[in-house]
């Protein structure tokens, strides 16, 4: 079976790689590239699924159940956004019609999680709306988890004006150094500064925009986003279940926890809206 499988609607083309997450690699509109692609690390490009953590882990320790289990820096110093970005998936499904696409692979935890368990992803492509459903899932003992999407965006189209973002009434998990949250949420006025920051959004919506080309609505089932825009060239706006080092404490979040017969799911749409000719 391929690695690559393309899903294909009118307009709309996705490329995953089954053999690296079962990652989006390509994601094409009328034909135009929005992600980016050619970097020599896996968590730097793409469109890739986060789990069973998103973000970082204070001190690379997860703490549950009375006990500490150490996990393994995976890019730099750090702990980041799981054990699936780049692990082998397996297909699972992929049927297509004449109006899109939809597939199904499925990701084993691996070993640097201390438990049995696995993610499935789906995806459903149409000419204006992708689906993402992930579902997190244990094969035995409960454990702590966080899910979410890392897409990068890129900041422009060709030589089109840059990409803006924007979401509806944010309160910022304000950190501390080392990317510690003091627990505190606060308004904030998004064109401030940059950011690489968590934030909590009520209306669990979102939106990324590159005027006179396309706009991106991105509505998410959980109310929690992740914004790094620190860099010139891309942008990651990021749903997820719960906030960095979600898997350890409830200072800003309660803990989800994972269970026989109580999975995780984390359901996102992302709407694409067109320029029109003229406007």
């Amino acid at each position: 079976m391929p690695d690559l499988v393309t899903l294909a609607a009118p307009g709309m083309a996705i490329t995953l790689d089954v053999a690296l997450g079962g990652r989006a690699t390509s994601w094409l509109v009328d034909g135009c590239e929005i992600l980016r692609s050619g970097s020599s690390e896996p968590v730097e490009q793409g469109m890739y699924p986060m789990a069973p953590w998103a973000g970082r882990v204070r001190d690379n320790i997860l703490r549950h159940g009375g006990g500490t289990h150490r996990l393994p820096a995976s890019y730099g110093k750090w702990a980041l956004h799981g054990t699936v970005l780049a692990a082998p998936s397996q297909l699972l499904s992929c049927t297509s019609t004449d109006d899109g696409a939809e597939a199904t692979t499925v990701t084993d935890l691996g070993p640097n999680w201390p438990w049995s368990g696995r993610l499935t992803s789906r995806w459903r492509v149409r000419a204006d709306c992708v689906t993402t459903v992930l579902t997190l899932e244990t094969e035995g003992e409960a454990f702590p988890g966080v899910v979410g999407w890392h897409p990068w965006f890129k900041r422009r189209l060709g030589d089109g004006p840059a990409a803006r973002w924007h979401l509806p009434d944010p309160q910022l998990a304000e950190r501390l150094e080392g990317f510690r949250l003091s627990g505190t949420m606060t308004p904030v006025n998004l064109s401030s500064r940059s950011f690489d920051d968590a934030f909590l959004v009520e209306a669990r919506a979102g939106r990324i925009e590159w005027p006179g080309d396309l706009r991106i609505e991105l509505s998410s089932s959980h109310p929690w986003f992740v914004v790094f825009d620190e860099l010139p060239d891309y942008i990651c706006i990021e749903p997820q279940s719960g906030p960095p080092n979600g898997i350890n404490d409830g200072i800003v979040a309660p803990v989800t926890i994972v269970a026989p017969g109580q999975p995780l799911e984390l359901v996102n749409e992302w709407q694409v809206i067109r320029a029109q000719p003229g406007g």
